[in-house]
């Protein structure tokens, strides 16, 4: 699989106010996976050869036949690191061929994460509610005689760069092992990650572009040394796999290079996998966050002789609202309402006298919604909405309908640099819903005895 590929296709989709990233196709990934478990038994460790073995298979590098060739690159390549100190000195030879040979091979073993090492999982907690998070830890052991490379930044006491924030942390920290992490639900399918938008907050998107470039974040352990990844907030965080059904979920890490020449890929070398560990949910999420096909619902309902608006959150985590309205939608949101009348397909649209104290950007109108939670966003007379429907020039006893949209154009980001001089950036939410929303058509006939 590739490095970068989910940071890469989280860029691709920042624009969009919600983003779900996969790791590869599903296709790609079964076949990956099959022929990988089916390499298991070839995959496991070697027995260690002797200083005389690898220094034979070197040799052998130069050997006039194609064939004796290619068996000692495979037999090389299947040892690994062990093999690093007699291949950079065959690199180093008069032998322009076996050089050659050396230095590719010795760049593509290197190129390879944690060749040669061991990898174990833990949570903590392993039980939980759908809203409650855990952290999941990946420890990494080096057992070879060569240094090993392991895909995320050495931990740092004093960093040289000012601490990027806790959601990008999160963010990065997940990115940096998400490529390679297999999540199954309850149902035996696989979870794919999600990651909300990058573009509300600097920080994450720069922990994004940075693990998207051409050199990602890793280091070097030692011979015999540890190295740890904890990931925080792994089922609730910015990045998250969101685990909300009851039941056993299961993680596996699980790395296959894809080397050059297809037969080492299908004979599994370099191949690093763990044991999975189990988390068990104990209490899902409400039905309509679980089976939710979009953030937001906008729901119309009759008061008495008023039209209210409702909007819903059926996101997994919290959203934030700008209710700061007005015609301008360079500076505000904006709520549309349209009458139609049934049977001619006429459409009136009706907005309120303007209201003069909207011009002014307040932060009271800024309105967070938790998972489940609704928040009303307006009322309009029915009466009014009733006579905008008449003026379409058709009489009689048509059904009118009545639909809403909310429409938030500006990002968090834009909307920082909009009120520069009114806002601290801090004070524009970095989950603030960018986007439209609209409510299905609503009748609002005449009432009983009108």
């Amino acid at each position: 699989m590739s490095r970068t590929s989910l940071a890469r296709r989280c860029l691709l989709a920042a624009m969009v106010w919600s983003v779900t990233c996969g790791r590869t196709t599903a296709v790609a990934q079964t076949a990956s996976r099959t022929t990988s478990r089916a390499a298991t038994a070839t995959a496991s460790a070697p027995a260690e050869p002797s200083a005389a073995e690898i220094r034979q298979a070197v040799r052998q590098l130069k050997h006039p036949s194609p064939a004796k060739r290619r068996e000692a690159i495979r037999q090389l390549a299947a040892w690994g690191p062990i093999t690093f100190p007699e291949l950079r000195t065959a690199a180093q030879g008069n032998d322009l061929e076996a050089a050659l040979s050396a230095r590719t091979l010795l760049n593509e073993l290197q190129a390879a994460i944690m060749l040669g090492g061991r990898v174990h999982l833990q949570v903590v907690p392993a039980r939980m509610a759908w809203n409650e998070p855990f952290t999941l830890i990946l420890h990494a052991h080096n057992p070879t005689q060569a240094p090993m490379r392991v895909p995320w930044p050495e931990a740092t006491k004093t960093p040289t760069t000012r601490p990027a924030s806790p959601d990008a942390d999160q963010v990065g920290r997940m990115l940096d092992a998400a490529d390679w992490l297999m999540v199954t639900g309850p149902d035996h399918q696989p979870l794919e990650l999600r990651i909300d938008s990058i573009d509300g907050n600097a920080d994450i998107r720069q922990a994004v572009e940075l693990r998207a470039g051409k050199k990602p974040p890793s280091h070097t352990i030692e011979p015999g040394s540890h190295a740890q990844l904890r990931i925080p907030e792994f089922n609730r965080g910015w990045s998250r796999y969101p685990m909300l059904a009851t039941g056993q979920y299961t993680i596996r890490f699980e790395y296959q290079p894809q080397w050059e020449d297809e037969s080492w890929t299908k004979a599994g070398f370099g191949r690093v996998t763990s044991e999975p560990v189990t988390i068990e949910v104990t209490r899902s999420a409400p039905d309509d966050i679980r089976t939710a096909e979009r953030p937001l619902y906008l729901r119309l309902r009759r008061q008495n002789h008023q039209i209210v608006a409702d909007v819903h959150n059926t996101w997994d985590r919290p959203l934030s609202l700008n209710l700061n309205f007005g015609p301008d939608s360079s500076r505000h949101a904006q709520l549309v309402w349209d009458v139609t009348l049934g049977s001619q397909e006429s459409t009136r649209r009706w907005q309120p006298d303007p209201d003069p104290a909207a011009a002014t950007f307040r932060l009271d109108r800024l309105k967070t919604v938790a998972p489940g939670g609704t928040l009303e966003i307006a009322r309009a007379p029915i009466a009014e909405l009733a006579r905008a429907g008449e003026e379409t020039g058709t009489a009689g006893p048509d059904p009118r309908r009545i639909t809403l949209r909310y429409m938030q154009l500006l990002s968090p980001v834009q909307m920082r640099e909009r009120y520069d001089k009114q806002v601290k950036p801090n004070d524009v939410p970095s989950n603030l819903f960018s986007g439209v929303v609209v409510s299905e058509p609503f009748p609002i006939g005449p009432q009983p005895g009108q």
